[in-house]
């Protein structure tokens, strides 16, 4: 039932058990590798936490004096 409702929605569906670990952390690195396949990069000129050449579009983050920058909360 879970695993149609997810087709039906386009969602990634993974059966895991918390209580024998069973597929736990592939379900996590599957969803890592998901998540940052879906954050927009872009190419900058220096390093960044996304690391070296890569900064995440969605603003914020930290500048070089480590100052709070861009318009995140």
């Amino acid at each position: 039932e879970a695993s149609e409702y997810a087709k039906q929605h386009g969602v990634l569906f993974m059966e895991t058990s918390a209580k024998s670990g069973l597929f736990v952390k592939e379900m996590f690195l599957t969803m890592a590798k998901e998540l940052s396949n879906r954050i927009p990069l872009k190419t900058t000129s220096s390093s960044s936490l996304l690391g070296h050449g890569q900064a995440w579009e969605g603003g914020g983050g930290v500048d070089s004096s480590g100052v709070k920058a861009g318009s995140c909360c």
